[in-house]
């Protein structure tokens, strides 16, 4: 859990993302913690069909290492007309 007010509860989902929830809809439905912590670092690159997703795929896992992320991972967001989208992140741990 992030933030708790008396109207609402925000938390952050599986990919870090900060998400508000009406208290009333988490009385009829509970949420289940999945890690308490860190933050998850994330962007999206758009790159053409012609480079090689394994190429592509390592650069973006080494520059996620390179700026110290852990645990680091890249997704397939969106297959578009002229390029793939990709999501690159990895986990920022608390001191």
């Amino acid at each position: 859990m992030t933030d708790k007010t008396i109207l609402y509860t925000r938390i952050q989902s599986e990919d870090r993302d900060l998400i508000t929830v009406p208290n009333l809809k988490l009385m009829s439905n509970p949420l289940i913690t999945i890690r308490s912590s860190g933050t998850i670092i994330s962007t999206n690159v758009s790159l053409a069909y012609d480079i090689c997703r394994q190429d592509i795929e390592t650069a973006l896992l080494k520059a996620a290492d390179e700026a110290g992320l852990e645990d680091s991972f890249v997704h397939v967001l969106e297959l578009g007309d002229f390029s793939v989208t990709y999501k690159v992140g990895g986990s920022v741990e608390r001191d």
